[in-house]
C-alpha cells in the first residue's frame, strides 16, 4: 500500500472519530500547558501501516497509534519499547507500558514509541484532557488544574491509611475547592500535598524486609575502588542489599580470565578494564558495606556491533555462531536484526557449552561471590508466529544442530515450516533441551563446586516470549529445582503488568522457588511514584523480592523514594 493511500486510510479513522466522539472539544478550564502530536495510524494492520507490519501491535518506530474497539482485538499486543495511555470520555485514566487493554465506547487507547512514546510520557500525565482533532490528524493534551485534581484524588483514593488524617483532609478540600483558588496557589499546594503523600506513604511501606532480595543490576564503568565505592554508598542510601553485577557481556570478562587464555582467546579481558580486577574490587567493597553481590552472567550472547562487532569468542571460534534461518545460506557470521546487532553462541555445540560452563566454573572457584544469576539462557528473540516472516527470523539452523536433529528425527530442520505441526513442535522441544541442559549442567557444577552457593536465572514472564519466541522454559528450571530463584524482566511501566506477570510466574512455577520482580520503570522513564507502587504491586502479587534495571537510570529522586521506604534511616 502506498503512503497516499495509507494517508487516505487514516484521515477516514480520525473523521469517523470526530463523528464518534465529537470531533474537537475546547478545554472548559484555561490550559496550563498544551501540546500536540500527529497520529499515525488508527487501528493498524499489516495492509494499513506496512512499516509496523513486522512489529507486535503493528507500531513502527517513533509512531503514535490510535487503538479503539474497531482494532477488533481485546489488547494492544505492542511490545515493552513504547509507552501508552488509556482515554475515556476525553480524560487520560490509566498509564501503561505495553500490552493495554483497549476499553469499550467512549474511550482508546494511544500507544508510542519513540519520540511519540516520549511525548506520552511528558505530555500526557493521568487526568489530561485528550482531544483528537480529525481535520489535522492530531492529538491535542491539555493539562490543567483538573489534571491535578485528578491525580490527588487518584493518589488519595491508592493510598488511604497510609497517610495522615490531616493530610487526607488538605488533599479532600483542594479538591472541593480547587475552583476557588487562584491557578498558581492552587497548583503550588496540590503538588505539595501529592509530595506530602509519597513521602508518608512511603515511609509506611511494610515490604521486602532486610532479609529479602532488594537488588539492582548493574553494567559497570567505574575505573577505580574509590568509584566504585561511592556508587555502593548510593545504592545503600536506598536500601538496595544485592548487586547484580553485568561480568560477563559482549563476549568479554570485566576480568583478566584464566580460561579465555586457555582458549587461546587474544583478548582475555574487556579492554575497558584492563589493568585491573574489577570483580574482585566489586566483591570487596560490597561485603565491606554488608552488601551481596551476585555474577550476572549473559550466557549464550557473546558480541554485539555496539562494541567491537561479533567479540573475542566467535572471532575465534566462528563455527560456535548461532544461525538464523534467513542466513544459512551466507558464510559471515550475521548479528541479530531484532536484537539490534546481537551474536549469539550456539546452544547446540558441545564446544561452546563447554566453553561457557568452563568460564562459570572459573569464576565460581576463583572470587567469594554470593550467587550466580544466569542470563540469556534461551535462543535468540523471533518474531510472533503470526507474522509472515516468522520462519525467517527463527534460529538455530547450525550445521551441528541440524545433525543432531536430523540423526533423531529423520528430517532436516532447514526444510520444516511451521505447517509441518508435528515435526515443527519437535523442532521447539529440540532447542528447548539444549538450553534445559545447560542450566542443569551449571546448577550441578555450582553446587558441587560451592554447596549453597543461590544459582538464580532471568526469564520472560509471558510464555509467548518465553517458550515460543526464545525456547527458555523456566517452569520446568523451577520444578526441578535447578535454580533458587526466578528474576523475571517486566518490561513494563505499568503497575497493574508487574502484579499480573509476577502472580503469572508464581504460579505457572508451581511456586517451587521465590520470584525476584524484575522492576524496569526506571529503564522506561517513569519517575520515583511509578517505581514505588511497581515495587508494593510485586510484593501484594507474591513476590520475595525485587530487582532494578538498571542502576544507571536511577536518578536521584528514585534513590530518594527507595530511602524512604528501605533506606535505615526511615527504620
Amino acid at each position: 500500500m502506498s503512503y497516499r493511500k495509507i494517508l487516505l486510510v487514516c484521515t477516514a479513522g480520525l473523521m469517523a472519530l470526530g463523528v464518534l466522539w465529537g470531533g474537537p472539544v475546547q478545554a472548559e478550564v484555561f490550559p496550563l500547558a498544551r501540546s500536540e502530536f500527529p497520529i499515525s495510524v488508527i487501528n493498524p494492520s499489516s495492509k494499513n501501516n506496512q512499516p509496523g507490519s513486522g512489529f507486535p501491535g503493528y507500531r513502527a518506530s517513533n509512531q503514535l497509534i490510535l487503538y479503539s474497539q474497531a482494532y477488533g482485538k481485546p489488547r494492544t499486543e505492542t511490545n515493552e519499547f513504547g509507552f501508552e495511555v488509556t482515554v475515556i470520555n476525553g480524560r487520560v485514566v490509566e498509564q501503561e507500558g505495553s500490552d493495554s487493554l483497549i476499553p469499550n465506547d467512549r474511550g482508546y487507547v494511544l500507544s508510542g514509541h519513540g519520540t511519540a512514546r516520549q511525548w506520552l510520557i511528558e505530555h500526557a500525565p493521568l487526568g489530561a484532557s485528550i482531544q483528537v482533532d480529525a481535520a489535522r490528524q492530531v492529538i491535542i493534551s491539555d493539562v490543567t488544574l483538573d489534571t491535578y485534581a485528578y491525580q490527588l484524588a487518584k493518589k488519595l483514593d491508592g493510598f488511604k491509611d497510609l497517610v495522615s488524617l490531616p493530610l487526607r483532609d488538605e488533599a479532600q478540600w483542594l479538591i472541593r475547592n480547587i475552583e476557588r483558588l487562584p491557578q498558581d496557589v492552587a497548583m503550588t499546594r496540590i503538588e505539595a500535598a501529592m509530595k506530602r503523600m509519597d513521602s508518608e506513604a512511603w515511609r509506611h511501606y511494610n515490604v521486602f524486609p532486610a532479609t529479602a532480595v532488594r537488588g539492582a543490576w548493574h553494567r559497570p564503568v567505574e575505573q577505580s575502588a574509590s568509584a566504585v565505592g561511592a556508587t555502593l554508598d548510593r545504592l545503600a542510601k536506598a536500601g538496595i542489599n544485592t548487586v547484580f553485577l553485568e561480568t560477563f557481556f559482549h563476549g568479554y570478562t570485566i576480568f583478566p580470565s584464566n580460561t579465555y587464555q586457555l582458549y587461546g582467546l587474544r583478548e582475555t579481558q574487556n579492554p575497558k578494564f584492563a589493568g585491573w580486577d574489577p570483580l574482585a574490587v566489586w566483591i570487596e567493597e560490597c561485603h565491606k558495606r554488608g552488601l551481596k553481590l551476585h555474577v550476572w552472567y549473559q550466557s549464550f550472547y557473546v558480541g554485539t556491533d555496539a562494541f567491537h562487532g561479533p567479540g573475542p569468542i566467535l572471532k575465534q571460534y566462528p563455527q560456535w555462531a548461532n544461525v538464523q534461518y534467513s542466513s544459512m545460506d551466507q558464510s559471515r557470521l550475521t548479528p541479530s536484526t531484532i536484537e539490534k546487532g546481537a551474536y549469539f553462541a550456539d546452544q547446540a555445540n558441545p564446544e561452546a557449552e563447554a566453553f561457557l560452563l568452563k568460564l562459570i566454573d572459573e569464576i565460581v572457584t576463583r572470587y567469594d561471590i554470593d550467587g550466580l544469576q544466569l542470563d540469556y539462557m534461551d535462543y535468540p528473540l523471533s518474531l510472533s508466529p503470526d507474522r509472515v516472516t516468522f520462519l525467517n527470523s527463527t534460529w538455530g539452523y547450525t550445521p551441528i544442530a541440524r545433525r543432531l536433529f536430523q540423526e533423531r528425527s529423520g528430517v532436516d530442520p532447514a526444510t520444516l515450516t511451521p505447517e509441518n505441526t508435528v515435526l515443527w513442535e519437535q523442532w521447539s522441544a529440540f532447542k528447548e533441551e539444549q538450553v534445559n541442559r545447560f542450566v542443569k549442567q551449571t546448577a550441578e557444577m555450582v553446587r558441587q563446586r560451592k554447596p549453597g552457593l543461590p544459582v538464580s536465572a532471568t526469564a520472560f514472564a509471558k510464555l509467548l516470549e518465553s517458550k515460543v519466541k526464545k525456547h527458555e522454559d523456566w517452569r520446568l528450571w523451577a520444578e526441578q529445582g535447578w535454580i533458587d530463584f526466578l528474576a523475571p524482566m517486566l518490561l513494563t511501566s505499568s503497575v497493574k503488568v508487574v502484579g499480573q506477570d509476577t502472580a503469572f510466574v508464581k504460579i505457572h512455577s508451581s511456586d517451587k522457588v521465590p520470584i525476584v520482580s524484575g522492576i524496569f520503570s526506571p529503564f522506561n522513564g517513569s519517575g520515583p511514584e511509578i517505581l514505588m507502587e511497581q515495587i508494593r504491586q510485586a510484593h501484594s502479587s507474591g513476590a520475595h523480592g525485587f530487582s532494578i534495571f538498571d542502576t544507571a537510570h536511577l536518578t536521584d529522586e528514585h534513590i530518594a523514594a527507595l530511602q524512604k521506604a528501605f533506606g535505615t534511616a526511615s527504620h
